[in-house]
């Protein structure tokens, strides 16, 4: 979001020292969002007692029943920290409200959400299955198993196909086309 306003004001015909100023603005919103060199989560979903055995056993889905309460605001797609009742950390994942799946848990260590985690993530998905398949027509990348959740990826030879399963993964397709194309 921040990279769009920037490279939005940074394309804009400004005179430089409005532009000086925006930018600068930009930059304390930015670190505004930080917290103990810490980006603060603009979610936190708190399960109810006993509903993150299953999660914490590898399931990555966060079902809207299990949620006991959840702090902050942003939209939906956004990256939510989900704890136990205790406030224990669990992961973090995509949060939409409109889903029954609230949350899909993609990150459970201190990885950060970006560029680098689904390279890292779709090249290692891509090793296994060379690894398995010596075709050229394959499922790169299957979802969960791969930890990327609601992310498919096909390859047919020398093309690529790409599904996105869940409002978060849609709202970050270019990016992750970008990291196909690398």
């Amino acid at each position: 979001q921040f990279y769009k306003i920037y490279t939005t004001l940074s394309s804009l015909c400004f005179a430089s020292r409005a532009r000086q100023l925006l930018l600068a603005r930009l930059s304390a919103i930015i670190l505004e969002k930080k917290q103990d060199g810490k980006t603060t989560m603009p979610y936190t979903v708190y399960l109810k007692k006993g509903e993150e055995k299953r999660i914490l056993g590898g399931h990555s889905w966060v079902y809207a029943n299990e949620v006991q309460k959840i702090e902050g605001k942003d939209k939906n797609g956004a990256l939510a920290e989900v704890r136990a009742h205790d406030g224990r950390f669990i992961g973090k994942g995509y949060i939409n409200h409109l889903s029954k799946i609230l949350v899909r848990i993609f990150i459970r260590g201190k990885e950060e959400d970006g560029e680098a985690l689904y390279m890292k993530r779709i090249a290692a998905a891509d090793t296994a299955r060379k690894k398995l398949l010596s075709d050229r027509c394959y499922r790169m990348v299957f979802a969960e198993a791969d930890d990327l959740p609601a992310l498919i990826i096909d390859r047919y030879g020398d093309y690529l196909v790409m599904e996105c399963l869940s409002l978060g993964i849609d709202q970050r397709k270019k990016m992750i086309a970008e990291c196909l194309s690398e």
